[in-house]
């Protein structure tokens, strides 16, 4: 596991001090939810650090003989600027780009 930003982590520091003394100087009904704001604090923290797991990259193998064309055939594509329409020539055209 690594971190994306590790010098965010820094910022516990002056947290816990912060903790530390903050936590002598409360009453004890408060200190249970000063508890809890100094625990979510840290686990921001944390999370802001971004903890990534770095896994390696799968090889797999595949068969490149496999091919799928898409072939716009919207309005646009019957304009009359190559005889016949565009979509009739690009039809003509394609066999011949695969080579078969």
């Amino acid at each position: 596991m690594t971190l994306l930003y590790p010098w965010i982590l820094s910022f516990l520091i002056p947290l816990y001090f912060y903790y530390k003394n903050d936590i002598k100087e409360t009453q004890q009904k408060t200190k249970k939810q000063k508890n809890l704001l100094y625990l979510s604090l840290f686990f921001m923290l944390i999370a802001l650090s971004r903890p990534v797991i770095t896994n390696k990259p799968i090889e797999q193998k595949f068969d490149a003989q496999d091919y799928i064309i898409a072939l716009d055939a919207s309005f646009s594509m019957q304009a009359d600027d190559l005889k016949p329409t565009r979509y009739e020539v690009a039809k003509k055209i394609l066999p011949l780009c695969l080579g078969n």
